[in-house]
């Protein structure tokens, strides 16, 4: 199995390539550079979205992704709207579920 040796340094590599080869040639294509906020924190969040069939796995993904259970799974139904979830903004912050759509930071 190939194990990347520090998964923190090389995902900021992905980033920086990601940002300085994709991000900044469109955002001086725009007027008023509308990622130029985004990009001066070094790295910036990247919104993602799952998408996929009922009971594909999408949350079993994100529970093994982030490495805890933040999202139900099951074979019915578990969930019928979005859920965001957000990085913890303070170390050892704790999460918080609000009801309709939600943000837990994780």
């Amino acid at each position: 199995a190939n194990r990347v040796e520090d998964p923190e340094a090389e995902l900021c590599k992905v980033i920086t390539y990601i940002q300085d080869a994709v991000i900044r040639p469109i955002d001086r294509k725009f007027p008023g550079q509308p990622f130029s906020a985004d990009l001066q924190s070094f790295p910036f969040t990247p919104t993602v979205l799952v998408i996929g069939n009922h009971s594909c796995g999408k949350s079993t993904f994100i529970n093994g992704l982030i490495g805890k259970a933040v999202q139900a799974t099951g074979v019915a139904p578990t969930d019928d709207g979005f859920t965001i979830l957000e990085r913890a903004r303070l170390p050892g912050s704790e999460d918080v579920v609000e009801d309709g759509p939600t943000i837990l930071g994780c």
